[in-house]
């Protein structure tokens, strides 16, 4: 029987941010499907979810790579004997290219997976050769709309060229070291428009790729429309074109026009509101996964927020507090 992957897979849960004046109300009528080791995963937590071009959902962990085809688990372990095997396994983040071949970060390499072969080829940094990727450890992969593999590290964004191989760094800050780092895949997005997104420990960059320089936007105490945090943890574009963005205290809603903030909170100002993903459902819903929170649904229109925590009295519940990302498959499935 196939199984449906939902958003417990990351066993860590979806969180909503809450404006002031919003309600929230405790749910209990959704029915997560549990997915872990004793169905095949690697590991239980789940750091990052893919669905490629051929509907296969791959998944990664902190103890190696899965493909999922609905029935059957794939896992891909680092061999030390084998070149050809994935360098690490630890996952932080998977893409796709134009061609089908899946890009995976790493804490030590970049790999890219020839599906027609079945080999990984790896990315390493040679501080000697200025041409080879920034660092070794990989926080984040994206594909852009014209083929470009982006590449997120410590201290700069890189661009990889697939066809030629040429790669270019584009150095931008210095993401001091925060524990919570350790969660956050500093993420990467595309918007509508083709304006490219980079979060970080530092706030919010907005890279003009004409004059290949960031525009950074900051929290600013002092300003109630700056953005509510600088530890950015996820940035999405709804149906309306809107841009959030989900950082480690609250929710944001970017004012293109004016390059200004609103920001929404799920409960007190002075606790934090962590958000590590964002996903719109067909209804408009924005769905937030959390730490230490559960999941929230979260109505933008009314500004209403919906909990779902973890149930200790059922085997249909969230297994835990803590999530660490969402996705939405192509039947519209958390």
């Amino acid at each position: 029987m196939k199984k449906t992957v939902s958003i417990l897979i990351s066993l860590n849960f979806i969180c909503l941010l809450l404006l002031t004046k919003t309600a929230i109300a405790q749910e209990t009528d959704l029915n997560f499907g549990q997915f872990t080791m004793a169905d095949g995963l690697s590991q239980n937590v789940v750091s990052c979810i893919y669905q490629d071009s051929k509907g296969f959902l791959w998944l990664g962990t902190q103890s190696g790579l899965n493909r999922y085809d609905g029935r059957n688990i794939i896992i891909y372990k680092n061999e030390p004997l084998d070149s050809s095997s994935i360098s690490n396994n630890s996952i932080n983040a998977i893409a796709e290219d134009t061609h089908g071949n899946i890009w995976i970060a790493t804490e030590f390499g970049l790999n890219v997976f020839d599906k027609t072969k079945g080999q990984f080829k790896t990315y390493f940094n040679d501080a000697d050769d200025p041409e080879t990727i920034s660092s070794n450890n990989i926080y984040n992969v994206f594909v852009d709309k014209l083929g470009y593999v982006w590449i997120k590290t410590l201290r700069h964004l890189d661009r990889l060229n697939p066809n030629t191989g040429e790669i270019k760094h584009f150095e931008h800050f210095f993401d001091v070291f925060n524990p919570i780092a350790e969660h956050c895949n500093f993420p990467i997005f595309q918007d509508s428009y083709g304006y490219l997104w980079v979060g970080s420990n530092d706030g919010l960059q907005l890279f003009d790729q004409e004059k290949e320089q960031f525009i950074s936007f900051t929290f600013d105490d002092l300003n109630s429309k700056s953005i509510s945090n600088n530890e950015i943890r996820c940035i999405v574009e709804d149906s309306k074109k809107n841009l959030w963005i989900g950082t480690s205290h609250g929710l944001n809603k970017l004012n293109r026009n004016k390059n200004t903030f609103t920001s929404y909170f799920y409960k007190d100002t002075t606790i934090k509101n962590e958000i590590t993903s964002i996903i719109e459902d067909h209804n408009g819903y924005l769905w937030l996964s959390t730490l230490n929170d559960g999941l929230y649904k979260f109505d933008p229109k009314k500004y209403i927020y919906n909990n779902y925590e973890q149930s200790k009295n059922s085997n249909e519940g969230l297994l835990s507090n803590n999530v660490y990302c969402i996705h939405k498959n192509y039947s519209d499935i958390l």
